[in-house]
């Protein structure tokens, strides 16, 4: 927005009405530096204005550029999460089947292993009947030696 002044013009209106010359020439360019200014604070409140209005504008659109963003990333966000529960769900299953095929296989060891204890214990057992047996007709053995080697040495 600008004013137009013409200072000559104006110096020469106040001269027709009885202004001495140099005084109507101080008078017009007065006031076209009082003009001149009103003119550049007008345009600086204009421009002002404009930025202002352009600042607000680039705000709203700054705005809404980060609330797409923000939405696109939450959907990105769910739809991720959803995929990883899901590969989650399929490990968990997987470890859950290894888990039981090692507890199936635990068990078989464990009948197994039980299985060849009480043979064992049973060999042992046996063998533990057997020394008795062994142990006794060994001390029938040498008391039969022993009442024989008397009637030898002692008839």
């Amino acid at each position: 927005m600008t004013i137009e002044f013409d200072p000559i013009a104006y110096a020469q209106q106040l001269e027709s009405t009885g202004v001495p010359r140099q005084q109507a020439d101080v008078h017009a360019k007065a006031l076209n530096e009082v003009a001149s200014e009103g003119v550049s604070i007008s345009d600086r409140l204009q421009m002002k204005n404009d930025w202002q209005c352009d600042i607000r504008q680039s705000d709203q659109r700054l705005t809404a550029q980060i609330n797409r963003a923000k939405t696109e990333l939450s959907a990105e966000l769910q739809t991720f999460r959803a995929e990883f529960s899901a590969k989650i769900g399929v490990l968990d299953a997987k470890i859950d089947a290894v888990r039981n095929d090692l507890n199936a296989k635990i068990d078989s060891v464990r009948t197994e292993l039980n299985a060849k204890i009480e043979m064992v214990a049973a060999e042992l057992r046996s063998v533990k009947h057997e020394l008795t047996i062994h142990r006794w007709l060994f001390g029938l053995l040498i008391a039969m030696n022993g009442a024989m080697l008397g009637r030898i040495y002692f008839p």
